[in-house]
């Protein structure tokens, strides 16, 4: 039995062995070939490498893309672009033999053949949209990069908006009547039929060439962009109340001071959260976001200007005097009482500024918004020794007077039409009443101006609807306060279909040329002429 056990003991020993040299075998394989990979690459310039069909490697079809991107100084997010794909996509499945065109092709047929497909595959379906719910002509001056004046239009409809035209207006003379006259023409020369326009939206400036607009399509209504009137009322609120005026100045003081100096800049973006808003100077309202940022980075300033380094970076240059100007204001408390209310005021407007900033029709809302500003600001807490009485009288007029001014009748219709008001009509003040009422009168006229009869039915119409006498279905009423305004018009106002006509295009029309703006930045790189 010992013998038999030795023998056991002695067969497992000798496997054990085995195992370890076979582990042993592996790892020196292993080194071997990493070893071999190693001195492959260093005595071959290129690794082994896919290959296309004609012998050109990956790595030389990622050197030349790379070239073209930075070398033409094309942003790499390109790379993902659809249409850039797409592009890619369409080139290879064509084969080799395709060459890029000349970019005279581009520009002259090629653009047209897309432009041409364009009307086609997005126009022409739009086209039921516009003669159900209407369309809105925007309008608004830009000057691109090669500063050129350019005039740009856009159509707004309820399920899109796309660009019309752009005019340039280098060496032109740009009176009220050539504006009006160029509107008109443009408006004339569009995809939509000019009956279908409901309005135009053009910047306050241009009033005089509005009402020539209006004189030539007494069926289309203009309106001033209320975006552009809310940037208008901050303008207010800055020259007109004394203390807005100053802290915004010192805010916009502290913020240019701590990005003038690179020192400064990094100490507090050691402790800072977000960086500093700037201010445009033809964008006024960005000053206000200058305070709001100034008043979120409150503690990031703080530390910074108490920090060792600020005194011992400060003391030594020529602007000490300012830099322990900028650091007494920072750490004065006065300073941020009064910066508190300056943001408190003016995030009022800019709640109403970004609601108005919406691709979603703004019509059945924009009088609300105007009534519910108003209210709040006249609302608004004394504050002994920084918001006085006389400061929130000036505010509420400045807010009263600018709506007074952009008011149109569409902005009363819009508000009378909206099926939340007609079903559950809200407190109003009588002359609010009154002006709701003529506003109404005088669209359903723009709408109806050679049939006296059609206007009166219509009239009638609204009258029994908003005694509710005929919209009392319980999903009637559900509705109003959770779908779209015109979409509710569509479902359920074939009781009124005169009235409904009206409504559903009133109700699908936009208060703002915001997206003007907005498409430039699309377009900079395009020339139009």
């Amino acid at each position: 039995m010992e013998l038999l056990q030795e023998e056991r003991k002695a067969t497992k020993k000798i496997i054990k062995e085995e195992a370890k040299k076979k582990e042993v075998e592996r790892a020196l394989n292993r080194k071997r070939t990493r070893e071999s990979l190693d001195n492959f690459l260093l005595t071959n310039k290129k690794p082994c490498l896919l290959l296309g069909k004609d012998g050109t490697t990956k790595i030389e079809v990622d050197s030349a893309w790379t070239r073209f991107f930075f070398g033409d100084g094309v942003p790499t997010r390109k790379a993902k672009s659809p249409l850039f794909l797409d592009a890619i996509e369409k080139t290879i499945a064509y084969g080799k033999t395709y060459r890029v065109p000349r970019p005279e092709t581009f520009n002259t047929t090629l653009l047209q053949n897309e432009v041409e497909r364009l009307r086609k595959s997005v126009l022409d379906p739009l086209a039921a949209t516009y003669k159900k719910y209407g369309a809105s002509m925007e309008s608004d001056g830009w000057t691109n990069q090669q500063h050129t004046p350019l005039l740009n239009f856009l159509v707004y409809c309820r399920r899109g908006v796309y660009f019309e035209k752009a005019i340039a207006t280098e060496g032109t003379t740009k009176t009220m009547k050539w504006i009006a006259e160029t509107v008109i023409n443009v408006m004339k020369s569009s995809a939509v039929p000019l009956i279908h326009f409901v309005s135009v939206v053009m910047d306050g400036a241009t009033l005089p060439a509005m009402r020539i607009i209006e004189q030539h399509l007494p069926t289309i209504e203009c309106q001033w962009c209320s975006a552009h009137v809310m940037n208008l009322v901050l303008m207010d609120f800055y020259k007109e109340v004394a203390f807005i005026k100053k802290t915004t100045d010192i805010a916009k003081g502290i913020t240019k001071f701590i990005y003038s100096h690179q020192r400064s800049l990094a100490l507090f973006r050691m402790s800072m959260k977000k960086e500093l808003a700037k201010w445009n100077k033809t964008r006024f309202g960005t000053a206000f976001l200058t305070c709001a940022s100034v008043l979120r980075e409150r503690d990031a300033l703080r530390i910074t200007v108490v920090k060792k380094e600020w005194d011992e970076w400060a003391k030594k240059k020529d602007y000490a005097e300012t830099a322990a100007e900028k650091k007494e204001i920072i750490l004065t408390e006065i300073f941020w009482t009064l910066l508190e209310q300056v943001v408190k005021i003016t995030e009022k407007v800019f709640k109403v500024l970004r609601l108005l900033d919406s691709d979603k029709p703004t019509m059945p809302f924009i009088f609300e918004w105007w009534l519910r500003l108003e209210t709040e600001i006249s609302k608004l807490q004394i504050v002994p020794g920084v918001l006085t009485e006389s400061d929130i009288e000036v505010l509420t007029k400045i807010v009263r007077e600018r709506w007074d001014g952009c008011h149109t009748n569409l902005h009363s219709a819009g508000f009378m039409l909206n099926p939340r008001n007609l079903l559950h009509m809200p407190e109003l003040r009588d002359k609010d009443r009154a002006k709701l009422m003529l506003g109404l009168k005088r669209t359903i006229k723009m709408f109806h101006p050679n049939n006296a009869e059609k206007r009166r039915d219509a009239l009638r119409q609204y009258i029994l609807a908003a005694d509710g006498s005929i919209y009392m279905e319980r999903d009637e009423r559900t509705d109003a306060d959770v779908v779209e305004p015109a979409e509710w018009w569509a479902m359920h106002g074939e009781k009124t279909p005169l009235l409904q006509a009206i409504a559903m295009k009133v109700l699908s029309q936009t208060t703002t040329s915001s997206l003007c703006k907005r498409n430039w930045s699309n377009v900079k790189y395009v020339e139009h002429s």
